[in-house]
């Protein structure tokens, strides 16, 4: 099994995560190759994920600039069918750049990653339950923890995005979300599956992409910035409601700038201004 682990999202509390994670995947998978992109705030540079991966097979870096990201969705109401979720196009466009990225590889050295992990960089991982799941071979059209599940709204299917495995074929599709022709200007589909984690779970259905539920192993904590008063993070701390998360959410800008500044975390990564 030839693994890649795609690392994206604002970089927001990866100063936190980083060197858990790494070390976490790296022991399940041995030496798989690692693919990181993240928007570019100054919350990292090149340099510093490179010291981050040190020791470890870093195959990518991206920092994108956002103003070359062309869904600009701020000035349209969440009600509008135009509106793009920036929680679910902004992800799906650093996959798909990262996907670009892991085919070059696969291309220009003959492998092909038959195993693809995908991680937020603001995710605190554990393995928990049958250690074993996270390495069973995945059918190339399958996937693990999203997809067909009972987890749904009243009226829709419903996919946490915080992670996901994938096999070959699955993860190639995963990378192309950004390119799905069925949110176009011609039609009002958003209107309908307008939530970031229905368009996610509403993609893996339309595409034949299987839930394999025996594969499944990860499980994360979101981690905020003022989860760094109870580093490091344990399983202990773990909620799964993630009511420690939503503590973020109740603090004014102002406190939540100063955590960020605290941690050199540039605060327009939680869409705050200085």
């Amino acid at each position: 099994m030839k693994t890649a682990i795609l690392v994206r999202g604002h970089a927001r509390t990866w100063i936190l995560n980083n060197k858990h994670n790494i070390e976490l995947m790296s022991a399940i998978y041995g030496k798989p190759d690692w693919y990181f992109a993240a928007v570019n705030t100054g919350t990292v540079t090149e340099h510093s994920v490179q010291k981050d991966f040190l020791g470890y097979d870093l195959r990518s870096v991206l920092l994108m600039d956002e103003t070359t990201y062309p869904l600009a969705t701020d000035t349209l109401n969440v009600k509008n069918w135009r509106y793009f979720s920036p929680a679910y196009w902004r992800l799906a466009w650093l996959d798909y750049h990262l996907g670009l990225a892991k085919r070059r590889q696969e291309q220009a050295t003959g492998i092909r990653y038959d195993n693809v992990v995908f991680i937020r960089t603001d995710c605190w991982y554990f393995q928990v339950g049958n250690a074993d799941n996270a390495t069973k071979q995945l059918h190339n059209m399958a996937v693990s923890h999203i997809g067909q599940s009972g987890v749904g709204t009243p009226n829709d299917l419903r996919n946490d995005d915080l992670v996901w495995r994938a096999g070959s074929s699955a993860a190639d599709l995963m990378c192309l979300r950004w390119l799905d022709p069925y949110h176009d200007l011609r039609a009002a589909n958003q209107l309908v599956h307008g939530d970031s984690h229905v368009l996610l779970a509403a993609y893996v259905t339309r595409n034949f992409i299987t839930r394999d539920p025996e594969t499944e192993s990860f499980r994360c904590t979101l981690i905020r910035p003022d989860h760094v008063d109870h580093m490091p993070w344990s399983w202990e701390k773990h909620d799964d409601s993630h009511n420690d998360s939503f503590t973020w959410h109740r603090r004014t800008d102002q406190e939540k700038i100063e955590y960020c500044k605290r941690l050199g975390i540039d605060p327009r990564d939680y869409q705050l201004s200085d």
